[in-house]
């Protein structure tokens, strides 16, 4: 998970995986930070 951030009644997240973790979840535009994060995962 890179972030979670609330919104209206629940929660959005962000999440760097291979496959929507989420049959709801939807891509995002990915940001240096995502980047960063999918890079030292590999590590």
């Amino acid at each position: 998970m890179v972030s979670a951030l609330p919104e209206g009644t629940g929660t959005r997240y962000r999440v760097v995986a291979p496959a929507p973790p989420h049959p709801g979840a939807r891509p995002a535009e990915p940001t240096l930070e995502d980047g960063y994060l999918a890079l030292m995962d590999d590590h």
